[in-house]
């Protein structure tokens, strides 16, 4: 058996020799490159894993504000926020809790510790170059959260000649939005700084009796900057930050506007230092912070999580395949207004994978170990094989398991009682989550176009359960097919993408809380000349806001249309209209029938000025 490297993994080597979850190589020779399912550059067509790439254009072209609304729109993710810039977001991940997937930006996790979920709707979509998304369970390689899957942000980077970019947009409810960013880079010396400033009036939040009936507004400014110096060739030192600060009002008390004010802080410092011929080592440090305070009637609540990680990954490429091993440490600390018995824990871990081909065969191996502190150890593991049955078209399967350690709140949350609704705290006996997920995949891709569909099984054991306190009596299983298809022809572009999923509870057989069975989005744009203009439309079934299944949330339809008009070379008009029908539809239910918020019919209009 005569297992070889890739050639195609060894000439992206060479052309991003530092290209690791730091940050991703973009398109190489017409190739997507991937880094975040197996933790190095590797070409699309040659993955055994579920994944979608969103680009700065697809960003621009769509209007979105927040990295919640750009997942909105992929294959296998639902959200719930509703289209509401800065308001709480749920993102299910192929039907999973919203505390199963796992974000980065930059190479760094971030979380909030407390709540044990990812701030999806405070990441500015302004700051976002890339977007990388790995559907199904990746805690071999990331460890606790990845259960769902994985979303990683690439900040924007610089090449080529100094340019700077501005973009200016208005819109309904009063909506302003400034971007500035400037870029640049040579052999030695890469940079690119941004900042944009983001204020709406917006709408009434709430629907019921906890509802003021004023407009709840959202604002935010954020910044990003990265720096790469290459000191030799194979030696690179970098540094990447994002800073988002947030003040989102909220309903909750007739007569006080509540607010909530967020920060977010991610940044990073590496080296990565090319050793010998097949030996890269990438040393890691950095930190990230999730800091809340909650304003209501009388109070100010805390809630303040940082992350600080330590890590060292190691890229090894042989004539046998590829392989990383590595060590991480991530120390969490939580600064809260309550009482915590325990408010600071440290997550240590090891891994090692294996990458390799062999004929038309490939497979991919992962192991790794989390040594929880005050939680006790967790082992994981992935297996993933392909056949490249033609050029054009490839199998693959793979199956493997996965875990979530439990948040601060579920562990330690001190007991607190409310009229009405009783006593609540955590559970310090508490297990992490895990499951065993398998699937089968079936991809095509030539002459620009790519087809693919993803059959899934995931049985998730132990899930937290809340009542009174928490506790691990939850058991789920998820069962799906993912479909999606692209091309382009011509001055014609378009995607379809159909999710079907069978998320039950195995207690009770009822179906998980707010998880669509159906889900399609289909978009279609079209150039001519200095136009170009386009749609998408995204159908979503009935969903129930109950485990009990009685509180049923009708299935509804959405259009959202662009614009874009190329004045000149750097010049551009641009223009959103979202929910062009105005739908009124529900995506979550509150206290008596309180209904959230959803956004109805609205415009935005927008010049871009991009030095090319």
């Amino acid at each position: 058996m005569n297992i070889r490297l890739s050639a195609a993994a060894v000439a992206v080597a060479a052309a991003f020799p530092f290209a690791n979850t730091a940050f991703a190589a973009d398109e190489v020779t017409g190739e997507t490159v991937i880094v975040t399912a197996t933790r190095q550059p590797t070409r699309s067509d040659e993955l055994l894993a579920d994944t979608t790439v969103v680009t700065r254009n697809e960003i621009e072209r769509a209007g979105h504000s927040t990295l919640s609304q750009i997942l909105s729109a992929t294959p296998g993710v639902f959200v719930t926020d509703g289209g509401l810039p800065g308001k709480d977001a749920a993102v299910f991940v192929r039907g999973t809790n919203r505390g199963h997937v796992l974000l980065f930006i930059d190479g760094m996790p971030v979380t909030s510790a407390t709540l044990g979920q990812a701030p999806f709707e405070l990441i500015p979509a302004s700051d976002i170059e890339r977007i990388e998304i790995l559907r199904g369970p990746a805690s071999a390689l990331y460890g606790s959260e990845a259960i769902g899957g994985v979303v990683q942000v690439f900040t924007r980077r610089g090449q080529g000649p100094v340019r700077p970019q501005v973009a200016l947009r208005y819109g309904s409810h009063n909506t302003r939005d400034a971007q500035a960013n400037i870029s640049g880079g040579g052999e030695q010396l890469s940079f690119a700084l941004s900042a944009s400033k983001f204020k709406t009036d917006g709408i009434n939040s709430t629907r019921g009796p906890l509802s003021n009936f004023d407009d709840d507004g959202y604002e935010r400014e954020s910044m990003s900057g990265s720096l790469q110096w290459r000191l030799a060739p194979g030696h690179e030192l970098g540094v990447t930050l994002l800073k988002s600060d947030d003040e989102n009002h909220t309903d909750g008390d007739l007569n006080f506007d509540n607010r909530t004010k967020n920060d977010i802080l991610s940044w990073s410092v590496y080296s990565r230092n090319r050793l010998s011929d097949f030996w890269t080592s990438t040393l890691r440090v950095g930190e990230s912070a999730n800091l809340s305070d909650s304003h209501r009637v009388g109070a100010i609540d805390t809630f303040d999580t940082r992350t600080r990680l330590i890590a060292w990954q190691n890229d090894l490429r042989t004539t046998w395949g590829d392989w990383i091993v590595g060590l991480e440490e991530q120390r969490q600390n939580v600064d809260t207004s309550g009482e915590l018995v325990v408010d600071s824990r440290t997550f240590r871990s090891g891994f090692a994978g294996w990458t390799g081909s062999f004929g038309a065969n490939r497979l991919q191996a992962n192991i790794r170990r989390d040594d929880v502190e005050h939680i006790g150890a967790e082992n994981t593991w992935s297996l993933g094989y392909g056949y490249q049955f033609s050029d054009s078209i490839r199998g693959f399967a793979s199956m493997g398991t996965a875990f979530k350690a439990p948040s601060f709140n579920d562990l330690y949350f001190p007991t607190t009682c409310f009229p009405i609704f009783g006593c609540f705290g955590g559970n310090p006996d508490l297990k992490p989550e895990s499951s065993r997920n398998r699937e089968i995949g079936l991809a095509w891709e030539e002459a620009g176009q790519e087809a693919k569909i993803v059959y899934f099984l995931n049985r998730i054991k132990d899930l937290i359960v809340f009542e009174n306190t928490p506790e691990n009596v939850g058991k789920a299983k998820i069962a799906g097919v993912t479909a999606s298809y692209a091309g382009r022809l011509d001055r014609w572009h378009w995607n379809l993408a159909v999710d079907v999923l069978d998320p039950r509870d195995e207690d009770t057989d009822n179906i998980l809380r707010r998880r669509a069975r159906e889900r399609l989005v289909a978009g279609l744009d079209y150039t001519a000349g200095q136009w170009t203009v386009g749609g998408q439309w995204s159908a979503v079934g009935a969903r129930y806001e109950d485990s009990a299944n009685t509180q049923r949330m009708g299935g509804y339809g959405l259009v959202d249309l662009f614009a874009q008009y190329r004045i000149d070379r750097d010049w551009t008009l641009d223009a959103q209209i979202k929910n062009a029908g105005d739908k009124d539809y529900a995506l979550a239910l509150g206290f008596q029938n309180t209904v959230f918020a959803t956004a109805g019919r609205t415009a935005f209009i927008g010049v871009r000025y991009a030095p090319r």
